[in-house]
């Protein structure tokens, strides 16, 4: 029997959707095999806790919708392949209030293995189209990693003397480093301070994985190593390997608290409640699409300005399987971050009961412009060859616009684009 080339296409056309799209939803930990979403009507803002059992309710189907729908959904819009310019330009019924004035002084603290690089792309994309100016890290593209936010972590350009950074004036701040508020104030005053967390026990095995734990302890000779790890986590953590730091409430001790205050509950607990008035918005990975309208509102941006393309996705051989008795045992580990985590997850959903009756229909018509986009600037044909390996599996077409290329630019890039730009 002969096969048309046509449905031939097609075929490997969705399978590679489905392929990027299980990729995606590994990322995020979600289930790929019933992926539910959470109705508003079950959210008790009293009581809930979005991770405490292994059967947590996703709202968020992913952060990547697939492009499987293609055809039938550019087909309603009125739009062929190569339309990105008019789906910028489809009305956004979540204009913001136009009395409104955008922010352009933002703090974001960016934490580790929580989809915080595809979120501060999306803030330095609109540092970069509205003409923003970025405090720049002296060292690579991170502030610090382990000691707290300096001003004099801020480069200045070459030949010239060394400043306190408070002489310049600078709109973003946006590269990892820990959280220091009164020096990061002295840099951009008067700031909208974001950050993203992510499910502790989700966010542990993306850190384990990524950072090749196993390999530092060498402890991949194993079938699980984090089932090894956990039989004396305590021994391997005091070992120190690449990103030990990470391991254990990694997401408190970048929002400043040191590891030694983890086991008080009282220190852990003033802590939450500094952050909790620090922080004009926390972000979380697991509800991506609703942080983005969220922060949309607080900054007075358009729904333009919150699209993006995914980064950082780990290949299959850095994922190891969580039972039950691992995510207990990770949950006991992490119980710093736990409490973190559960707090800015109930302060998320009462941010969205106060958003307004619009909130759903908001989230739908960006979720369909965000697929739309995704479907236009993707080729599902194509594999990438250049750039970092994890991010491989979207290819932009050939042919595509100046806006898909900006979408698809990393930190490293823009900062490198920044230097260029700030100190020429």
């Amino acid at each position: 029997m002969k096969v048309s080339r046509k449905f031939l296409i097609l075929s490997l056309s969705y399978g590679a959707c489905i392929v990027a799209f299980l990729a995606f939803s590994r990322f995020l930990g979600l289930n790929t095999d019933s992926i539910v979403h959470r109705s508003k009507n079950i959210v008790d803002l009293s009581t809930q806790s979005a991770r405490s059992t292994e059967n947590t309710v996703i709202r968020n189907t992913a952060l990547v919708k697939t492009s499987h729908l293609k055809g039938n959904y550019n087909t309603s819009l009125g739009l062929e392949h190569g339309d990105v310019d008019k789906i910028r330009t489809v009305e956004d019924s979540s204009k913001t209030n136009s009395t409104c004035e955008p922010c352009n002084r933002i703090v974001f603290l960016k934490t580790h293995k929580t989809a915080s690089t595809t979120a501060n792309t999306i803030i330095q994309r609109y540092g970069y189209e509205h003409n923003l100016r970025f405090a720049i890290p002296t060292w690579r593209g991170k502030f610090s990693l382990v000691s707290p936010f300096d001003r004099k972590m801020v480069a200045s350009p070459p030949g010239k003397r060394k400043t306190n950074a408070t002489a310049a004036v600078y709109n973003v701040i946006a590269n990892h480093a820990r959280f220091n508020k009164p020096e990061m104030d002295a840099v951009i005053p008067n700031a909208r301070y974001l950050t993203i967390l992510r499910d502790p026990v989700t966010r542990f095995e993306s850190v384990f994985g990524y950072y090749m734990v196993a390999e530092h302890l060498e402890l991949n000779k194993f079938p699980n190593p984090i089932e090894k790890f956990f039989e004396n986590p305590d021994h391997y953590f005091k070992k120190k390997p690449f990103m030990y730091f990470q391991l254990k409430n990694g997401m408190l001790f970048s929002l400043g608290l040191n590891h030694i205050y983890h086991n008080s509950e009282t220190k852990v607990d003033r802590k939450i409640r500094e952050l909790d008035k620090e922080f004009d918005l926390v972000l979380l990975t697991e509800y991506f699409d609703e942080s983005l309208l969220l922060m949309k509102k607080l900054l007075c941006w358009d729904e333009d300005d919150i699209f993006y393309l995914p980064k950082g996705i780990r290949p299959e051989k850095r994922r190891y399987a969580v039972d039950r008795n691992l995510r207990d045992k990770i949950l006991n580990w992490t119980k710093a971050d736990v409490k973190l985590y559960d707090h800015f997850n109930r302060t998320l959903w009462q941010k969205v009961k106060d958003y307004g009756p619009s909130f759903d229909a908001d989230l739908e018509h960006f979720r369909n412009r965000q697929r739309a986009l995704y479907n236009e600037c993707v080729d599902p044909h194509r594999i990438g060859k250049l750039g970092d390996p994890r991010e491989r599996f979207l290819a932009l077409y050939r042919n595509a616009s100046d806006f898909c290329e900006l979408l698809m630019k990393r930190v490293d890039g823009f900062v490198n684009i920044a230097r260029e730009k700030q100190w020429t």
